[in-house]
């Protein structure tokens, strides 16, 4: 069992760059990346890739995009427009 199985995790910039590594990372353990960027259609095409490496392993199948902006000061205390995976349970670390 990966340590990240079944833990969701938004992770902001995840389009490209770091954020995707890091979106990959927490896929490849088990974990559901919420893959949050300005970039709505670079977004849903890296949830797709990893949708395509991990469907049949778990955890990352499940991962979705978002259009984020992530302001200095947050404009609202609700991060998600979507609900969440029903195979997901939310943690903070």
């Amino acid at each position: 069992m990966s340590r990240f199985t079944g833990r969701v995790a938004i992770v902001t910039g995840a389009a490209s760059g770091i954020g995707k590594e890091i979106a990959l990372r927490l896929a490849a353990e088990g974990g559901i990346p919420v893959i949050a960027d300005l970039n709505l259609d670079a977004a849903n095409a890296t949830a797709n890739e990893i949708k395509a490496l991990y469907k049949d392993k778990g955890g990352g199948g499940d991962s979705f995009a978002v259009a984020m902006n992530v302001p200095t000061r947050p404009r609202s205390k609700r991060a998600s427009p979507t609900p969440w995976p029903s195979t997901a349970r939310s943690t903070s670390w």
